[in-house]
């Protein structure tokens, strides 16, 4: 009985994991960057196609956009904290110049700039000559955070799989 459980279970998730499946196909622009994904997802397999007749270079970026391969990152403030010497000094009952040193924590607050780098590369490859590349699990990350576009030498185009992440 616990066993038809088991297997009841794993069929249902097998199921639901199939089902919640995204095949999507296009067209990548030379010298362009292509916006594939804008959310984050789970990547199931990749495939890209050189269209241009020469080997082409393709860099998948994780991020949400596509008008560049670049994250800005705002600026904030933060809290730091330092050590600094505090010096008490007072008179005593009897007239003695009492001086007292202690070490102490003192906080403030910084502004930390905005930031421009370029977003994470998730997976770099040479496509040859009007040839194709399959990325196995082990060259590319399961996973992107933000989205997934693309930036290549010359055209190219894509077969992708995924499931959306919530």
């Amino acid at each position: 009985m616990k066993k038809l459980f088991t297997l009841l279970t794993a069929a249902f998730v097998f199921t639901v994991a199939a089902f919640g499946q995204v095949v999507q196909s296009g067209t990548i622009t030379a010298a362009t960057t292509t916006l594939l994904l804008s959310t984050p997802a789970s990547i199931l397999s990749l495939t890209v196609i050189d269209t241009s007749g020469s080997a082409n270079a393709v860099v998948f970026y994780d991020n949400n956009t596509a008008s560049s391969t670049n994250i800005i990152r705002p600026s904030y403030t933060a809290r730091g904290q330092y050590l600094t010497n505090r010096v008490s000094t007072y008179t005593s009952a009897t007239g003695v110049s009492v001086s007292l040193t202690n070490t102490v924590l003192f906080p403030y607050n910084y502004t930390v700039a905005a930031t421009t780098n370029e977003a994470n590369r998730v997976f770099y490859t040479i496509v040859p000559a009007s040839g194709r590349v399959e990325p196995d699990e082990v060259s590319m990350p399961l996973g992107v955070s933000r989205g997934l576009s693309v930036r290549t030498v010359g055209n190219a185009s894509y077969i992708l799989t995924y499931v959306p992440q919530l």
